[in-house]
């Protein structure tokens, strides 16, 4: 079951927490220690204060009848009305004054809202809230514990998601280890998977991993449909790591290896040999991302060289990552708008691709840079063209020129 988002705290960051589940949604944190947790990994520390995580407007929970939420947390011994993780108009989950009670309220589309609760220990537990069909069920180490019915699914929020201090009402005290949402149901089997495998499915052997915190991972990049992928989330020791899986089930057999990584741009390239070329792959931060046509740098076969190229019949607005545009203008002119802040001795290549710019000529648009000296649009209607623009972004006479 592919995670939306999850938190770890395993990067050892205080001020951003990193997204395992690859979908970027990383939190911003304010006064939150770390420290080694009991269980696998580290803690994110919150006191009976100001502490708190924005994950911004996550919308996974929003207007739903199937969804979940999975915490490892442990919790201080505070008698007070507390916040642990909040969305206002939506989802708030909170200790209760005068009593030992976590409670889980969510609000449904007509506005009312159900009440979960949990008797809780100042040790490790699991809870689960788990929306299935609109019916609500909390489940605590796995064993269900209450329930309710949602009207219509769930409402929808505009505004952030915080675990802690939401503004105006101070964190509970507690230790958080996990944080994962699904935008499914979990089965039993599913959660009691989760308490077996905090911080993720524990992999390795015999043989050093070589992986670091982060890195994206998988088998069968040939074939998306079938190809598994997951994300590196906790390094226990060089033999074994941790991961979350991200698209289709990872089993016994797959031959893991590198595709990319997560967060870390120094780190998320991909060299991949196929039967007729070798091909360096870029910016890959998610399963989509493995082998896609944009993120194609620099390919060797044996004709030679070759670049990325994409083909286009619209308006488009070219990237840094684009080498080779073929455009095809037969079904009427388009403009191509140039990246507005180009890479120094950045290389455009665009194409007649159709012969057809000398009916219907393409429009090239140098987004607030020139080209050769000219802030204006250029405009080429010459057939079988062939143009080369080169970005000169240091010195004098900087902008586009044509090669």
């Amino acid at each position: 079951m592919a995670v939306s988002l999850a938190y770890n705290f395993n990067e050892n960051s205080t001020t951003t927490i990193r997204d395992y589940s690859s979908n970027g949604n990383d939190g911003t944190a304010t006064g939150i220690t770390l420290a080694n947790s009991t269980r696998v990994g580290k803690d994110a520390v919150f006191t009976d204060s100001t502490n708190s995580i924005d994950l911004g407007g996550i919308s996974y929970l929003d207007g739903v009848s199937n969804g979940s939420i999975h915490l490892g947390i442990k919790l201080g011994a505070n008698g007070n009305t507390r916040k642990i993780l909040t969305k206002a108009g939506l989802i708030e989950i909170s200790t209760i004054a005068g009593s030992s009670t976590i409670r889980f309220s969510i609000t449904d589309s007509t506005a009312s809202v159900i009440d979960l609760d949990a008797t809780f220990t100042t040790d490790f537990t699991d809870y689960d809230l788990v929306i299935n069909s609109n019916a609500v069920t909390l489940y605590q180490d796995g064993v269900s514990v209450d329930t309710g019915v949602l009207s219509g699914g769930t409402s929808s929020s505009a505004g952030s998601m915080y675990i802690g201090y939401d503004g105006s009402v101070n964190s509970a005290e507690f230790n958080l280890n996990e944080l994962l949402i699904f935008t499914s149901a979990l089965s039993t089997t599913n959660i009691q998977a989760l308490i077996d495998n905090t911080n993720g499915v524990l992999i390795g052997g015999s043989n050093a991993h070589g992986f670091e915190l982060g890195d994206l991972i998988g088998d069968n990049f040939e074939d998306y449909a079938t190809g598994t992928f997951a994300a590196v989330s906790y390094i226990q020791d060089v033999d074994y790591f941790r991961i979350y899986p991200l698209l289709n089930t990872i089993i016994s057999g797959n031959k893991l290896t590198k595709a990319g990584h997560i967060w870390d741009t120094t780190k998320d390239s991909l060299l991949y040999i196929d039967s007729d070329e070798i091909c360096f792959y870029d910016n890959i931060n998610a399963p989509a991302d493995v082998l896609g046509s944009t993120k194609k740098e620099l390919c060797i076969s044996a004709d030679g060289v070759s670049k990325s190229y994409t083909t286009k019949t619209a308006n488009y607005t070219a990237t840094n990552s684009d080498k080779i545009i073929f455009c095809d203008t037969s079904g009427g002119s388009f403009t191509i708008t140039l990246p507005s802040s180009p890479n120094d001795k950045k290389e455009l290549i665009l194409i007649d691709e159709a012969s057809s710019f000398d009916t219907y000529p393409l429009t090239v648009n140098p987004n607030g840079n020139n080209i050769i000296s000219q802030s204006n649009n250029v405009c080429f209607d010459a057939e079988l063209s062939s143009i080369k623009l080169f970005y000169k972004g240091t010195g004098s006479n900087q902008g586009w020129f044509i090669i």
